[in-house]
């Protein structure tokens, strides 16, 4: 899923631990390779930021265009096409379908232009298109965001009023690193939850993940438990938590999730600051085999080797951490600070003169 290169760095001025992960970049196809290509069908919610001074490209397609396909662009004024074809110039820049049918945008410095084009996308007889946004993107931002990532997941794919999960296609995440784009952000913070929805299978035992499938089977494929959800209102927890188990089931989406991090120029770094609180999340589902016989609980929040291995399982301490990565110095706290204790200077003061309270 990543490459086997992981460096590690602690954020100046905070605990938190960081792992910078560079993602093998690979072709990104959400359609299955039979299928015709399409418009990504959420261009059209974000605008695309490009780089004044700068050139900046987007996947635009879902599938791969066959070579009598055709992605064109057009440029309309009061319902007119005034420019049309592969590459159109407007306003000092210059727009262009690539040779990997990606979006490309070639701005002169200080470029503060806004408008729309049109995406053409011709197959034989019929054709489709969309309209999307051009727009300068601000300056980059010194600083990022932390990303609750399972929130992230839900926020992107559920469909409140019609309450169901959208389609899984590769644009979904452009759109979402396309808005990071329009607010300068070229890093993210990623916090992955206890059982990260990248999650590869290689990194369990064979029997562990086995295990894990063949319950995360049950629940997702059990068609009373389905119906059961559409007749709740809201987005029920066990809803959201199937659809979690599904994104660890098939290792392509969340790299998917890496790759067009990458299209977009967008680095990701992965926090385990927040890590404790996570663990109060767990959701437990008893298991029992056919005799009613008690095997366990299911925890879809837990890796395998926490929920199979509980016994071979602890947690280490940011200080430790840092110890093991020859960082020592950085292990010593500088200060212990406690709220809410008055007095507490004097108190410490006694304690390190070894007079006593």
């Amino acid at each position: 899923m990543f490459s086997p290169t992981i460096f590690r760095q602690l954020l100046p001025g905070c605990g938190a631990i960081l792992l910078l992960i560079s993602v093998a970049i690979g072709p990104v196809d959400a359609a299955p390779p039979t299928s015709p290509p399409k418009l990504g069908s959420r261009n059209t919610e974000i605008p695309f930021a490009y780089l004044a001074g700068g050139q900046r490209r987007w996947p635009v397609l879902i599938g791969t265009p066959s070579d009598s396909d055709r992605l064109q662009l057009e440029l309309r004024r009061n319902d007119k096409v005034v420019a049309s074809g592969s590459r159109i110039e407007h306003d000092g820049l210059t727009v262009e379908i690539d040779r990997r049918s990606q979006l490309s945008v070639t701005a002169p410095p200080k470029s503060n232009s806004r408008f729309n084009v049109h995406l053409v996308l011709s197959q034989g007889k019929s054709s489709s298109q969309q309209s999307i946004r051009l727009q300068p993107a601000p300056p980059a931002r010194p600083i990022s965001y932390i990303s609750d990532l399972v929130d992230d997941l839900i926020r992107m794919f559920w469909d409140g009023g019609a309450r169901r999960w959208r389609p899984v296609t590769r644009d979904v995440f452009d759109q979402y690193f396309r808005r990071l784009q329009c607010q300068g952000i070229t890093r993210l913070i990623v916090w992955p939850g206890p059982f990260p929805t990248l999650a590869d299978p290689a990194n369990y035992p064979e029997t562990d993940w086995r295990r894990f499938e063949a319950c995360a089977r049950e629940i997702l494929d059990n068609q009373d438990l389905t119906r059961s959800f559409q007749q709740q209102p809201g987005l029920p927890p066990w809803r959201w938590l199937r659809f979690l188990m599904k994104l660890r089931l098939d290792p392509s989406i969340m790299r998917a999730y890496g790759e067009s991090a990458v299209a977009h120029g967008i680095g990701l770094s992965v926090s385990f600051r927040p890590f404790e609180s996570g663990l109060t999340k767990y959701y437990v589902v008893p298991r029992f085999d056919s005799d009613g016989r008690f095997l366990g609980e299911f925890l879809p929040l837990a890796s395998p080797a926490t929920m199979f291995h509980p016994e071979e399982v602890g947690f280490a301490g940011y200080a430790e951490l840092l110890r093991r990565m020859g960082r020592n110095d950085e292990a010593r706290p500088e200060a212990i600070e406690f709220q809410g204790v008055s007095d507490a200077r004097q108190i410490a003061a006694r304690f390190a003169a070894g007079t006593a309270i």
